[in-house]
């Protein structure tokens, strides 16, 4: 029963760091549009573009934190 879910988190375990820089890269690119976006906008745009930045920093952060502590739980419990 629970050897599909020892597998993925194996998977994800190994695959920490890769998973990690990839939400980062994304990050940066979602941040680079939204700042794009901010230069050139009006005050609307402006004010939606910083909602987004922030949206993109928070989810970042909780992706990488979610991440983590998963692997960490997985090998606390091996």
């Amino acid at each position: 029963m629970w050897a599909p879910i020892t597998n993925v988190l194996s998977i994800l375990n190994e695959a920490k760091v890769n998973l990690l820089a990839l939400t980062v890269a994304a990050a940066v690119v979602a941040i680079i549009i939204y700042g794009l976006k901010y230069k050139q906008g009006s005050d609307d745009e402006k004010v939606s573009a910083t909602k987004g930045i922030k949206g993109v920093v928070y989810m970042t952060g909780g992706v990488n934190a979610l991440i983590w502590l998963v692997s960490y739980i997985y090998t606390k419990m091996q």
